[in-house]
């Protein structure tokens, strides 16, 4: 079992897991990115990584036992006018969507054949920089968040994408992280405003939605100087084991104390 973390150290690094539960930091890959790197994430098909970074570009690393940190840096994705803020594989390995303060999100594909990766479409619809992208946990669905305080839905249309449905809502304020539950009906987000919201999707996915259809509901918030201390929710995670569905992770700026991998990236 392997973690991944990021930091403005620009290092990307990579923890193993020991017998006895701890984590040891296996190695730290520094080589590939002039500024912070921002995102990082595995492909639930195979041992890639792929890291987005504030110097415009993206990443990909690939497991090889000829290099010295186990790691090589086998692609690099550029396209993006500046700092790329979010970056996620979908379920099936052979994509992956990416976003940027130029307010877009990219859509890759991926030929594990050739290794090779080709740019499907260019997404446009906020109107500000996009904070975060992630997959439906099955479906070819994209989920994107933004500092314009919405939430938008992608899927598939012939050889293009379209915005499915749009989540403007709840927030008051930047969405920094968005993560789906395991079916993929319901999604947290998590903002600027120092909440999270839960969202459940009140229709079956359809390409043929727009928009303007209102298909998802803020059923339920957490929110409140109780809860976060007032101060900005910067991520979520909702787990993706049916076991484990009730179980939800959140990092926020109130400094309060818990149990953590002690870093290594240094300040965080």
């Amino acid at each position: 079992m392997k973690l991944a973390s990021c930091s403005g150290d620009r290092s990307i690094r990579v923890f193993k897991k020991k017998s006895n539960k701890s984590w040891v930091m296996q190695t730290a890959l520094t080589d590939a990115h002039s500024k912070t790197v921002r995102r990082v994430s595995w492909n639930p098909r195979s041992t890639k990584l792929a890291a987005s970074s504030f110097d415009g570009s993206v990443s990909i690393w690939e497991m090889s036992e000829s290099e010295p940190s186990g790691f090589i840096c086998a692609a690099t994705l550029e396209g993006h006018e500046n700092e790329v803020k979010g970056v996620s594989w979908d379920s099936s390995g052979s994509m992956v969507a990416t976003s940027g303060r130029d307010k877009s999100v990219w859509v890759w594909t991926h030929e594990e054949e050739t290794g090779e990766f080709e740019c499907l479409s260019v997404l446009r619809g906020h109107s500000q920089d996009v904070k975060a992208v992630s997959w439906h946990p099955s479906r070819p669905v994209l989920f994107s968040a933004s500092y314009d305080n919405t939430i938008r839905e992608w899927q598939q249309s012939g050889d293009d994408w379209k915005c499915t449905a749009k989540l403007d809502t709840a927030h008051s304020s930047t969405v920094w992280d968005i993560s789906p539950d395991f079916s993929g009906t319901r999604i947290a987000s998590c903002s600027d405003d120092s909440t999270v919201v839960f969202w459940k999707r009140g229709a079956p996915f359809d390409v043929s939605d727009s928009e303007e259809a209102c298909v998802w509901t803020a059923q339920k918030s957490i929110r409140g100087e109780g809860a976060f201390g007032g101060r900005p929710v910067y991520g979520v995670s909702w787990s993706h084991s049916p076991q484990n569905s009730h179980l939800i992770a959140t990092a926020a700026g109130e400094d309060r104390k818990s149990t953590r991998l002690n870093s290594s990236h240094g300040k965080l």
